[in-house]
């Protein structure tokens, strides 16, 4: 952020960018994983009541289910590893080219789980619900807190 009288940059990084304590990041982290299941149930909960998905069509039980059985295991192993490995001002961006391997595998858990969210947020806003869109924002952003952390 530029100072408005000498022009001079006060941070190099946005509040957004910079990497909270090992107790926010554990907080905010466990925050989201726990309110997970719910926002996930309410989403779908609501536009099956709204009548956006076909009588006949399949049960909204299998996707509630298929992310908890494949999504939160990984967020919750990601969400230890993470707080775990935590090492204060990292880049969202790092990589340790000394444990390659495990950076590589990582960023893979994170991009399989930011896939995951990404559809949610483009369901909800095929579905008008503001408030799944923000939070599985949120979570993605949760999710490259704890790559970060986990990498570093």
């Amino acid at each position: 952020m530029l100072s408005p009288v000498l022009g001079q940059r006060r941070n190099d990084v946005r509040p957004i960018m910079q990497m909270p304590s090992r107790r926010v990041l554990a907080a905010y982290s466990l925050a989201v994983f726990l309110a997970s299941p719910f926002v996930v149930t309410f989403h779908y909960h609501t536009r099956w009541q709204r009548g956006d998905y076909p009588v006949n069509a399949d049960s909204i039980g299998l996707p509630i289910i298929g992310y908890l059985i494949l999504v939160l295991p990984v967020f919750l192993v990601l969400l230890c590893v993470g707080i775990r490995r935590f090492k204060g001002q990292v880049s969202l961006f790092s990589w340790n080219t000394q444990r390659w391997g495990w950076s590589l595998i990582w960023t893979l858990v994170f991009v399989f789980l930011s896939y995951q969210s990404a559809m949610m947020m483009i369901d909800a806003v095929q579905g008008r619900l503001l408030f799944s869109f923000i939070f599985f924002a949120v979570q993605i952003h949760v999710l490259s807190l704890l790559r970060a952390s986990a990498v570093s």
